[in-house]
């Protein structure tokens, strides 16, 4: 253990393991920061006493959060935020350790020095290293914020400027990529509903997801299609029926797209067979053949899952047993462009792997797919029910689809009225994850 270096204790990891639990549960509560927080307290991590003075000043400043709705069991809206973030950073038994080796320690040097400021940019699992300066920016606001409250969206002194649509997107100037943005359109820092792909002037946004062109350095790469025409072909996009999972007390729900350009290439150039695959899992603002609704992906709507450093896996038509490629291997790549979700792998040597590879050179595979669930607030429906737009997605998995689903239109996917339905509904009985079945219902039920 490094000198003036101390681990958390035991009610600290489990404290952080809940809050790490909720947020995979409900997709929202606490920032980058507190999960990547949360993340070195369960590994049991040895924290520099800099570290724990920022924990004591975290847990001061947060006490009044206690007082909210949902900071206890049997509170409506339990857990709130606050008390997802208070856990995330190890809770009670943080702040009491915090307090007890704070006090104990001899009085910092001077922490605004780039030295002391660079302790906290290390890399950790789950966040990009952020600037001595953005440290010290995160820091201000969360100070000006228990000082004088939330900023508001407007322009004079208290606002943040907050515009819904970001005009400096495409150089990755996004709130969902900022370490404020607390979840399906909230905000740690800026009050009112927060659209993911908006910004404002107080982003703190690490520089590893900001486009970056430097001058007299080559453009970046491009995806492999560089043929690709103005105006993309239209794709087809529906349901695949896949055998029902549950994840973080979520329905998984699965989506397939058949679009021209899925591509393989050799690794190497004796290769004696290409295995280097790439390809779109998604594309945005392509609607979707009836659900029977009609479903739309939301630019943007990729962007905080692939920031989340969780790993992802690539399947072969879902079969988690033949696993073509994994991010925490590195040979999953996956990344959002203008035109949607784009995937990049390299397939393994074993018989499946090779197989495929033998399909697409033969042009027998035309489609990829997902999984995915949608956190609360993730996804907005029209009155009628008629459609439906994903604005934030949790991706758990891509797979490369040797079949085009047996599932177009509404085949199998039937809602009926509440008056009609005697009995609990199931997923056989229409098709589609429960919870989103209901969600219909009540939509139809209104009409």
């Amino acid at each position: 253990m490094a000198e003036d270096s101390y681990q958390p204790s035991d009610g600290m990891v489990d404290e952080a393991q809940r809050g790490l639990n909720w947020r995979s549960e409900y997709g929202r509560g606490g920032t980058a920061i507190g999960i990547a927080r949360a993340r070195d307290i369960v590994n049991r991590k040895d924290l520099p006493i800099e570290t724990w003075r920022r924990i004591k000043a975290y847990f001061d400043r947060h006490e009044i959060d206690k007082q909210g709705e949902g900071w206890s069991p049997d509170q409506d809206g339990y857990p709130s935020n606050g008390r997802i973030a208070w856990a995330l950073w190890g809770g009670d038994a943080g702040w009491t350790r915090a307090k007890d080796l704070t006090s104990q320690a001899s009085a910092p040097a001077d922490r605004n020095t780039e030295n002391a400021m660079t302790e906290e940019t290390r890399e950790i699992d789950g966040i990009y290293p952020l600037s001595p300066r953005q440290i010290a920016q995160y820091d201000a606001d969360e100070a000006i914020v228990e000082l004088f409250g939330l900023y508001d969206q407007g322009i004079d002194e208290g606002g943040s400027h907050y515009s819904a649509v970001s005009p400096f997107a495409d150089e990755g100037l996004v709130c969902s990529s900022c370490v404020n943005y607390e979840g399906p359109r909230a905000c740690h820092i800026v009050a009112g509903d927060i659209d993911p792909a908006g910004i404002c002037k107080r982003w703190v946004i690490p520089e590893m997801l900001l486009n970056i062109q430097p001058a007299m350095q080559e453009p970046a790469a491009q995806p492999m299609d560089e043929t690709m025409p103005a105006d993309p072909a239209p794709v087809r996009y529906t349901a695949v029926e896949v055998e029902h999972r549950r994840i973080g007390g979520r329905d998984v729900e699965f989506r397939t797209v058949e679009v021209d350009g899925l591509q393989l290439r050799a690794v190497e150039a004796d290769a004696e067979m290409p295995m280097r695959f790439a390809g779109y899992a998604a594309v945005f603002n392509s609607p979707s053949e009836p659900l029977p609704f009609t479903e739309t992906i939301a630019p943007g709507a990729f962007r905080r899952s692939l920031n989340s450093g969780s790993e992802k896996r690539m399947f072969l038509n879902h079969n988690t047993d033949q696993v073509l490629a994994s991010s925490k291997s590195g040979t999953l790549t996956l990344s959002e462009d203008q035109r949607g979700l784009y995937v990049e792998a390299d397939l393994p040597d074993t018989t499946y792997g090779r197989d495929l590879s033998v399909l697409m050179q033969r042009g027998d595979v035309h489609s990829m797919s997902f999984g995915f669930s949608v956190p609360r607030g993730g996804d907005a429906w029209s009155e009628d029910g008629s459609s439906r737009e994903l604005r934030e997605i949790i991706l758990h998995e891509v797979s490369v689809v040797t079949g085009f689903p047996a599932y177009p239109a509404t085949e199998g996917a039937q809602v009926r009225s509440t008056d009609e339905i005697a009995e609990p509904i199931t997923e056989a009985e229409v098709g589609l994850p429960v919870d989103l079945a209901r969600r219909m219902l009540d939509l139809n039920a209104k009409r």
